[in-house]
């Protein structure tokens, strides 16, 4: 086996690593909206009477949880970006022509620079921070109903 036969198994090996980072990263987005979705599910439909105590412990475990998702989408983030840049520079150290630089041609077409500065995790970061809102704003409504 060569040296650029050697480089090219651990571009592959590195390239597909990022594909698992990616399927991990859907998971624990799948997994905590799920969970969300759920304890939603069941508050609505349970029939125990709740305190505002509860409510606003409630309230407060699911921010928690989706400030840990945030810091989750943070993680996944960050690990990848620093892939494709260590995939960007085997790529340039395999080659020097422009024919084989698949992730940097791609980034380059991408259509605007918003993107490639941000990433697509600034939306991934808007849900967690909706829900939160959404919990802040039910627990708000409910707190206020209950002083009344």
């Amino acid at each position: 086996m060569t040296k650029t036969d050697i480089h090219l198994e651990i571009y592959k090996t590195f390239y597909h690593s990022i594909e698992v980072l990616e399927l991990r990263r859907t998971r624990v987005n799948r997994w905590n909206l799920a969970f969300l979705a759920a304890a939603f599910t069941v508050t609505f439909f349970s029939n125990i009477p709740w305190s505002l105590l509860h409510i606003t412990l409630f309230a407060l475990v699911l921010c928690a949880i989706c400030l840990i998702w945030t810091g989750h989408i943070h993680y996944f983030s960050t690990i990848a970006r620093a892939k494709y840049d260590a995939i960007k520079r085997m790529e340039e150290a395999l080659t020097a022509n422009d024919i084989f630089h698949p992730t940097r041609n791609e980034w380059q077409k991408l259509p605007n620079n918003k993107i490639k500065q941000q990433g697509y995790s600034s939306v991934e970061r808007m849900i967690p921070l909706g829900l939160s809102i959404i919990i802040l704003s039910a627990w708000l409504v409910i707190a206020f109903n209950h002083f009344r």
